[in-house]
């Protein structure tokens, strides 16, 4: 992301996911909606006294696989795995930083967020 000093930036990357709403049965069509899944970052930086002033928002969204649904027991509902972070920090420039660390029980998986600031001229 390039962002000016004082700027905001936003970063969208992913997919839309379709899953069934409606079985067609005679006639009628099967339904579709999709959800949206990937990572959203929204950021904002402001230096001060060689220091670079982060503000970040941080999403992981996705669709899981459902391994309780059992066959035939209708339309499966998905089922959505979320991270949020919302930082605000300080980093210096050049240098790499993990500014969140996150557990995620449900998929126990770990997510670390690290972030480096290069001054461009």
């Amino acid at each position: 992301m390039l962002i000016d000093n004082g700027g905001r930036a936003s970063l969208r990357i992913g997919s839309k996911v379709p899953y069934m709403t409606a079985s067609g049965q005679g006639n009628a069509q099967t339904q579709y909606q999709y959800f949206d899944q990937g990572v959203n970052i929204d950021c904002r930086l402001a230096e001060e006294a060689g220091r670079v002033g982060m503000i970040a928002d941080f999403e992981i969204t996705n669709v899981l696989r459902n391994e309780k649904e059992a066959p035939g027991a209708g339309l499966p509902n998905p089922t959505i795995g979320q991270l949020k972070a919302g930082v605000n920090t300080s980093l210096q420039p050049g240098t790499p930083a993990v500014v969140a660390s996150i557990d995620d029980p449900v998929a126990s998986r770990r997510f670390d967020i690290e972030a480096v600031v290069t001054r461009v001229p």
